[in-house]
């Protein structure tokens, strides 16, 4: 449990609150007469369901936008999936140390697409249980939180669409907002890979086997 941090909850509550919110206000009619029926007592489970309802729906846009991710991931060919360079002979020797295996045949296994998944998914493991590297949940949190946030911004313009009250400003003013969350999503999920890495290499390379 003290892995779960603030970006954890607001990571699919926020989100599904930002898009209740456009859906309240391309539905403002049809909300404002719901809400008027579930005056004094039953305003509290307006508002439980609002927030029950937001979360559910944080929880569908992080596994849509996670989806869209990894689908653009897999046609991505940046440098840890091909350069088997220096990085990968210092991450084959922490693995070495780390698995007890032989060096060349993990730098070997490094160039292959399933056997490097498990390699990578061996060292994120080690890296996030160690309490010395926390920072690296939180960094994993925060991408997933403005991930989910620009998919509610997405969907949110696809619903005015759907109204027919998609105006240019609304359309540029969301359209800044998703890049923005993008951009920062992005940038989380790097700093959660180098800080892994170096934290994984410098934790195993000096140990012997």
């Amino acid at each position: 449990m003290e892995k779960i941090t603030l970006y954890d909850l607001f990571g699919y509550l926020l989100p599904g609150c930002v898009l209740n919110v456009i859906i309240g206000y391309a539905m403002h009619e049809e909300i404002y007469a719901l809400h008027e029926k579930m005056q004094g007592d039953k305003s509290t489970l307006f508002w439980f369901g609002f927030f029950i309802f937001s979360y559910v729906e944080g929880l569908i846009l992080s596994e849509v936008s996670g989806h869209i991710v990894r689908q653009v991931n897999k046609y991505k060919r940046n440098g840890e999936d091909k350069d088997g360079g220096t990085r990968d002979k210092q991450i084959a020797s922490a693995l070495s140390n780390y698995l007890q295996e032989n060096k060349k045949e993990i730098l070997e296994k490094l160039k292959n697409k399933d056997d490097r998944n498990f390699y990578m998914a061996a060292l994120y493991f080690d890296i996030q249980m160690d309490s010395q590297y926390n920072r690296i949940h939180n960094y994993a949190s925060a991408s997933t939180m403005y991930r989910n946030l620009a998919m509610a911004l997405v969907v949110g313009m696809l619903v005015l669409g759907g109204y027919r009250i998609l105006t240019i400003h609304l359309t540029i003013i969301l359209s800044i907002g998703i890049i923005a969350l993008g951009i920062r999503s992005k940038r989380f999920a790097i700093k959660k890979k180098q800080y892994a890495l170096v934290g994984f290499i410098g934790k195993y390379s000096g140990k012997q086997k």
